[in-house]
């Protein structure tokens, strides 16, 4: 049996993308509990939040109420149940964020947390950068054949390796010092950036045909 011929090429292609908004999170220490839409209207702690929020132009429908839990050390639940108001707030603006914390950070009792970045473009950069990937690699492929006079057959193997741009605006270490929503010397210096680098690199083993048998003399 004939040992396989094959051809092993990897390219890699890599672009810095931008983020277009952002899905900012925040907790909220209240002191009643109120559960759904009586939440937003009801706990005074969220609703001057939200207030604060709709006075800088973040739309109602873009503040949503992701969940409560409440201080049941008593063992009974009532309105008096001190509780803690996670809130997801969508900022389609990339210059809004800025803005968006910064009412954030002035809101007494409020944690910033799970706050992400949004790259709507990401799928499509990746298909892109995708593609220039492979299309160099059968490029070289067909270069190396010709050179050694031997026919390119096909494609053994192709492997794909992604490497997306943060998400997370905070990191962990700015989470746990600086992640609180109120002025405080760890936030004065809080440093987020809403780029990141999106990288695509490709593996393939071409399959080849042997050299030619030399013609008999």
């Amino acid at each position: 049996m004939d040992t396989p011929r094959r051809l092993h090429l990897e390219s890699t292609e890599r672009v810095e993308i931008e983020a277009k908004g952002a899905t900012l999170g925040v907790c909220i220490d209240g002191k009643s509990y109120f559960s759904g839409e009586e939440a937003f209207s009801k706990a005074e702690e969220v609703k001057g939040c939200v207030d604060a929020l709709q006075r800088v132009g973040v739309a109602a429908e873009d503040i949503r109420l992701a969940c409560v839990t409440a201080d049941v050390r008593s063992g009974i639940l009532s309105k008096s149940s001190s509780a803690r108001y996670h809130l997801g707030i969508i900022v389609h603006s990339l210059g809004q964020v800025g803005t968006v914390i910064s009412v954030l950070m002035q809101q007494k009792n409020a944690e910033l947390e799970g706050s992400y970045w949004h790259f709507p473009e990401f799928e499509e950069t990746k298909d892109d950068l995708l593609t220039r990937c492979v299309t160099k690699a059968k490029g070289e492929a067909l270069v190396i054949a010709k050179a050694l006079g031997v026919e390119l057959l096909g494609v053994y193997s192709l492997h794909v390796e992604t490497k997306e741009p943060a998400r997370q605006i905070f990191s962990s270490r700015q989470a746990a010092f600086g992640g609180r929503a109120k002025k405080s010397p760890a936030l004065d210096m809080l440093v987020f950036s809403h780029t990141g680098e999106l990288s695509v690199k490709t593996s393939v083993e071409f399959e080849m045909s042997a050299f030619a048998s030399p013609e008999p003399s």
